[in-house]
């Protein structure tokens, strides 16, 4: 099965899905607290054990890069945020692991300018506990 959603409130039940990805979209989010409410999301659909993939994301360390590569001087608007791979690891504070790849892909120039993360949820967890945490780290925020 596939299921496509808003980050913050996929259209599906609490721990059903083996596998999670999201692909290419955290870089237009409007802020860090939107993208912290989507991995709480992607967290609550993931079942214990499951795996999940956030791809191609823009790496903080090569904002500057980019806006050269675009010939922006910085005080334009830029519509795309870019994360550092720390933000991931607080926002799935009980995954076994958060691994982070920054693989280079011929042909696809930003393949450099970008990173992948791949979290491994624990096989025994209570389903919303990193939400209930994240949220109260937000100051009530919510994505249930």
């Amino acid at each position: 099965e596939f299921c496509v959603g808003e980050a913050v409130a996929v259209p599906t039940g609490t721990g059903l899905w083996t596998k999670v990805l999201s692909h290419s979209v955290f870089q237009y989010f409007p802020d860090a607290d939107y993208a912290a409410r989507a991995c709480m999301e992607l967290w609550r659909i993931a079942t214990p054990g499951a795996k999940i993939v956030v791809a191609d994301v823009p790496a903080a360390a090569h904002r500057e890069e980019v806006l050269r590569t675009r010939g922006m001087t910085g005080d334009e608007p830029l519509r795309h945020r870019f994360y550092e791979p720390d933000e991931f690891r607080a926002w799935f504070p009980e995954a076994v692991s958060v691994t982070v790849h920054a693989p280079v892909v011929p042909g696809y120039e930003n393949s450099r300018h970008r990173f992948g993360v791949v979290v491994a949820v624990p096989e025994k967890r209570a389903p919303l506990a990193a939400a209930a945490t994240l949220a109260a780290s937000m100051g009530g925020a919510s994505c249930a």
